[in-house]
Formats: C-alpha cells, structure tokens, sequence
C-alpha cells in the first residue's frame, strides 16, 4: 500500500476515534445523575433551618468540587434576581469525613455566597443530604411556607449546561406561584457520596 493509502486510512482511523469520543462525552453529559427521594413535607429533624414565615424555602446540595454544579449556581443567581422576594435560599456543601480544614471553600463557594439572598452551609458528612434523600450535585428542593414539597430536581439541560431550559422555567413557575403541583426534574451532576466521573469524561472532584 503506498503512502496515500496509508494516509487515508490513518485518517478513516482517527475520524472514527474523534466520533466515538464525542459520543462518549454526549452520552455523560446528557446522562442524569441519580435521583432523589425527597419527602413530601419538610423532615422535621433536619438541622437546617426554614425560612420566616411566609416564605419558601429553597435547597440546593452541591459537591463543592463538582465541575458541573456551576451552572447550576448561575441559574440559581437568575432565579433569586427574579424572585428573591418570596423566597430565602441555602446551598448545601457537602463535606466528607477527613479532609483538611475548609476543604469546602471553593470557587464555588465563593460563587454561591455572592448571590443576593442565599446562604452556603457545610453539609458534613452528607448527613442532611441524607435527611432530604438527594444523592447527586445540584439538586434543588423547594418547599412552600407551609412545608409542602413543590419543586425537586435539577435546574440545568444536561451536565454544566447554561441557559434557558424547562427545568428552570419550572422552578420559576412554583416560585412565582406555589401552585402546589409537585415538580420534579432530572438533575445533571456529580454524585455526592462517591466518584462519580468515568475516565476521561470529566475532571473528577477530588
């Protein structure tokens, strides 16, 4: 085979690698992370505060090392600019046993505390993640004054993915209208619990 021949096939080769790659990389990105199992009234023995009387409560759990949860982090600065009002805000960090000190004080801790009516907390050991039944970063819960579910889910298209999208278009829903029918969407993340990023996929939070 002369050189030409080899040529080709070498690029027949690489193309078929560059697609395989790209189809690996789709599928994670628009694969959902785990689902929750939050309970339909807020737990009464979680330590994490409602919000006052009158308002929602919304809940977002993030690993703080998850590439993905950044997105997640600016929808939510768009939907408490919108409807900050009616609503007071906690970003859970989860913090596993036995890392240094602020371990959890990342860029997107940083990201989270400069939003306008929202406050990060330390999740230690995933223990109100546990509580709430969320295993996967980024997930949102909000719950009516009155402690009723409304809204479970993520708030992104796929993994990192920003800009408008119908999960977020629902959160704003049931923030501008408590409606009372239940919400739930997938949520595109880094599990909390474990590592979660195939090889070669993701920068994995360590």
């Amino acid at each position: 085979m002369g050189s030409g021949g080899t040529t080709k096939l070498m690029l027949a080769a690489w193309g078929v690698a560059l697609v395989a790659g790209f189809g690996i990389v789709s599928q994670y990105e628009f694969t959902p992370g785990a689902a929750a199992s939050v309970p339909a009234q807020w737990p009464s023995r979680t330590r994490v505060s409602p919000a006052a009387p009158g308002r929602s409560t919304l809940l977002l759990f993030a690993h703080p090392k998850c590439p993905c949860t950044e997105a997640t982090l600016k929808h939510l600065a768009l939907a408490m600019e919108r409807h900050g009002g009616t609503v007071d805000a906690r970003v859970l960090f989860v913090r596993p046993p036995g890392v240094e000190a602020r371990w959890e004080r990342t860029e997107l801790w940083e990201q989270a505390s400069r939003i306008a009516g929202v406050t990060p907390l330390v999740d230690d050991e995933a223990e109100e993640a546990t509580r709430f039944g969320v295993k996967t970063s980024g997930q949102v819960v909000l719950f009516a004054p009155d402690g009723r579910l409304l809204f479970s889910g993520g708030i992104t298209a796929s993994r990192g993915h920003e800009g408008a999208n119908a999960a977020l278009d629902a959160l704003e829903a049931e923030l501008a209208s408590r409606a009372g029918t239940l919400v739930r969407t997938p949520v595109f993340g880094c599990s909390l619990l474990a590592d979660p990023c195939p090889e070669g996929t993701a920068p994995c939070p360590r």
